[in-house]
């Protein structure tokens, strides 16, 4: 996402078109949220932010989504699978759920997470002392 030549930083974009598309606020309430938060924003920049910004937010959750579910496809479909609590990977697997009709288990727990990530940690420091 290119936010080059836009006024405001690219975190502020991104929390002004996330209130707006998430909590299908009215651009006057997100201008008065974003005002309590220290930030003055006129609602038809905020406008011209969401039609801007919309589609590149889509196409990044599609692309997430795809990535998941070739993930899936592409291995032997798992019983459960071990997520953080990130609400985004939740709803792609019930969709996969339910486009597929199996009966994947989503198991939240951020300690059982951990451990599959730990998993990683020597990988990384080999990569991270090749390079320099």
């Amino acid at each position: 996402m290119n936010t080059k030549g836009q006024w405001y930083p690219k975190s502020i974009i991104l929390q002004a078109v996330y209130f707006k598309l998430r909590f299908t606020l009215s651009y006057r309430d997100v201008e008065e949220i974003m005002k309590i938060r220290g930030v003055f924003v006129d609602r038809a920049t905020i406008q011209r932010l969401v039609y801007k910004f919309t589609p590149f937010i889509e196409s990044e959750m599609n692309e997430r989504s795809v990535f998941l579910i070739k993930a899936i496809s592409n291995n032997c479909i798992p019983r459960v699978i071990n997520i953080d609590k990130s609400g985004y990977n939740t709803a792609t697997i019930k969709v996969y759920n339910n486009r597929s009709l199996s009966k994947i288990r989503i198991r939240q727990c951020t300690y059982l997470n951990n451990i599959v990530e730990q998993d990683h940690r020597f990988i990384k420091w080999k990569i991270k002392h090749v390079r320099l």
